[in-house]
């Protein structure tokens, strides 16, 4: 049966109460008040009892635990399973990041969930290293390099310690996890009949950007931001400014690139994108 007791060098009283195996102890309530410490004590009684009967929960659990925190300190604990925690580090994120960032995050917190399965569901305390380790291995079997892999696994740990710092959880699982080896990529230049089967598939839009791509060497990213200023008909010419080397670059322009160029004119609008 639980009591209330007093000791001496404190405020707070004390319950004393049996724990699952059978054993006495006692526990400050943080209270001052007998009404409010009995209140905890109960509770403290409650849990102990249904953990001898194995009929605790870990939902239960917390619910008690949230309780008798909230009793003694007026705020109750606020527990997190697994899938809220990533879905509001990512909407936190969604504010902080550009939204491209934002994208790659989502892409592979997603990826991480679905591995999960049902397990998304438990609390996040819950979440352990080989969780981390085993989603790595299954992106590893699918063919993502190693590169994408351990970004992965980063985008995780970076969730995590935020988790960890403000309390949430006692350690990162995914700290531990050592990086895979760097690989030496190997890139090789699309052949014509390669580059052929490409433009036969795309559609306009992505047409152009190929043949961009190809004619003048110009990066996804400058093709993609390029504008219908940078295009002279009379002259021949395609000018821009490379994004990586900040340097204003003219090329002669290739009469299958001009011809497609033609083709997906009628924009009056310089500024436009092409």
């Amino acid at each position: 049966m639980a009591s209330i007791i007093s000791k001496k060098d404190t405020k707070y009283l004390f319950c004393c109460f049996t724990l699952p195996d059978g054993t006495r102890t006692t526990r400050s309530t943080k209270q001052t008040k007998r009404r409010e410490a009995l209140q905890v004590c109960m509770e403290m009684e409650r849990v102990a009892q249904k953990a001898r009967n194995e009929a605790l929960t870990e939902t239960q659990a917390r619910r008690v635990v949230s309780d008798i925190v909230e009793r003694a300190s007026g705020e109750p604990i606020v527990f997190h399973s697994i899938i809220e925690w990533f879905e509001s580090w990512l909407e936190m994120k969604g504010e902080a990041k550009s939204s491209r960032t934002h994208v790659r995050y989502k892409g592979d917190i997603d990826k991480f969930i679905l591995y999960l399965g049902k397990k998304g569901k438990r609390n996040l305390t819950m979440l352990n290293q080989k969780d981390v380790h085993g989603f790595r291995s299954k992106l590893k079997k699918d063919g993502l390099s190693n590169t994408s892999c351990n970004h992965a696994v980063k985008i995780i740990s970076t969730s995590l310690n935020s988790a960890l710092r403000q309390g949430i959880i006692p350690m990162n699982p995914a700290a531990a996890i050592e990086s895979l080896p760097k690989e030496k990529s190997v890139r090789k230049p699309f052949t014509p009949a390669q580059l052929k089967k490409l433009i036969k598939a795309a559609d306009k839009e992505w047409r152009i950007a190929i043949l961009m791509g190809f004619y003048t060497g110009a990066r996804l990213r400058d093709i993609a931001d390029m504008t219908w200023e940078s295009i002279d008909f009379d002259k021949g010419t395609i000018s821009f400014v490379a994004s990586k080397t900040k340097k204003e670059t003219v090329i002669p322009m290739h009469p299958s690139l001009k011809e497609a160029l033609l083709d997906a004119a009628g924009q009056d609008d310089p500024k436009a994108s092409i």
